[in-house]
């Protein structure tokens, strides 16, 4: 059980970190570098691939394909989506 209380909160503190580094990026798209777009897109992909059970990992896949949306990348978006479509049929 702790295991599990100690996991959770890994991928809750992991997906803050995620989302307040791109904060800046949902602010204000059109003003940002394109190396800050990778990283974020990373930070949120190693969430997902380390804690994939977890809520944010859901949650992750919604934030990557929203900053590819920014960055006009529809079609990656797209694939990005019908990813949570896929690995969580039960959560449409």
């Amino acid at each position: 059980m702790l295991t599990g209380c100690s996991r959770q909160y890994s991928a809750e503190r992991a997906f803050y970190q995620a989302s307040k580094y791109s904060a800046d990026i949902f602010k204000d798209p059109k003003n940002i570098p394109p190396f800050k777009f990778g990283k974020a897109i990373d930070d949120f992909q190693e969430l997902i691939n380390t804690y994939p059970e977890t809520a944010q990992a859901t949650e992750s896949y919604f934030k990557i394909g929203n900053l590819l949306v920014l960055q006009d990348k529809y079609p990656e978006a797209l694939a990005q989506f019908r990813k949570i479509m896929a690995q969580y049929p039960g959560k449409k």
